[in-house]
């Protein structure tokens, strides 16, 4: 089981906690109220969002450029060719994380609240690491 602690507890070991938490990679759990925290390691929270997967669908304009199409957030993007597809889309990503995360009160609703472990994952990762992640297979016209 995790380490719980109170608000106080954790205030008065702050230090030595943080040291638990980034050393020896040990989630805390802290409570305040009626609410649990998770406190954790940043690159371990990374680590942890990086299995969802962020699958596009790719489709082959008449033109020759490229769309993909990201089932998990219903974004769309287009490039020259495949390579500034991503790009595109990964800063469409960031743009979409971003208005998502600063105004989270109205965006953490109905359908849209299970795109919130994609909003972190693209908030945490670099990138190279979202390049990585995004799986493109072909779409159906």
């Amino acid at each position: 089981m995790l380490s719980t602690l109170n608000a106080t507890e954790l205030r008065n070991n702050f230090s030595e906690n943080l040291d638990i938490i980034a050393r020896k990679n040990k989630p805390i759990i802290a409570t305040r109220l009626r609410d649990n925290i998770v406190l954790l390691k940043y690159e371990l929270l990374n680590e942890i969002l990086s299995a969802y997967q962020l699958n596009a669908s790719e489709f082959i304009e008449d033109d020759g450029s490229i769309t993909l199409s990201l089932n998990e957030l219903d974004l769309v993007s287009n490039g020259k060719d495949k390579s500034e597809s991503i790009s595109n889309l990964i800063n469409d990503m960031r743009e979409y994380a971003q208005e998502y995360y600063e105004d989270i009160e109205n965006w953490y609703v109905g359908s849209r609240k299970q795109h919130y472990p994609y909003v972190l994952e693209i908030l945490t990762a670099t990138d190279d690491e979202l390049r990585g992640r995004i799986i493109c297979q072909a779409g159906k016209n």
